[in-house]
């Protein structure tokens, strides 16, 4: 299951822990509310009722997520038609960062855009990126 990555300053900031989007198989399943909820607590953080210039629309986060699932669609297929190209883009930037360098990249990604799981401290980003 893939989720929308929403980052970890953005999640404290904001206090929402929820997963906003995931894709499992080849169905998007999307929780409006949870959109709403969170553009609610963006807006209430930034002031949008005096300053409505900063307000941030469900709508715009819905379409926002469902373009990255679409994004995981497209990888999913593929993976599938070449099932070696993710292991073939880790290879291409190992050989640019090192071992060292990829994983310490990876890890900041889990970390700083964690998964919903690794943000409520079920998994460590090494232990999701391990799945």
């Amino acid at each position: 299951m893939f989720e929308f990555h929403v980052s970890r300053s953005a999640r404290d900031r904001y206090k929402f822990d929820a997963s906003l989007f995931s894709l499992s198989g080849n169905v998007v399943f999307a929780d409006l509310q949870a959109s709403r909820e969170f553009a609610h607590r963006i807006n209430e953080a930034r002031g949008a009722d005096r300053n409505p210039e900063s307000a941030v629309s469900p709508a715009a986060l819905n379409a926002m997520a469902l373009i990255d699932e679409a994004l995981h669609a497209l990888v999913a297929e593929y993976r599938r038609r070449d099932p070696q190209c993710m292991q073939d883009a880790l290879s291409f930037l190992s050989a640019r960062l090192g071992a060292d360098g990829l994983e310490k990249t990876l890890l900041q990604f889990a970390d700083r855009f964690p998964t919903v799981n690794v943000y409520r401290g079920k998994l460590s980003a090494s232990e999701w990126l391990q799945q």
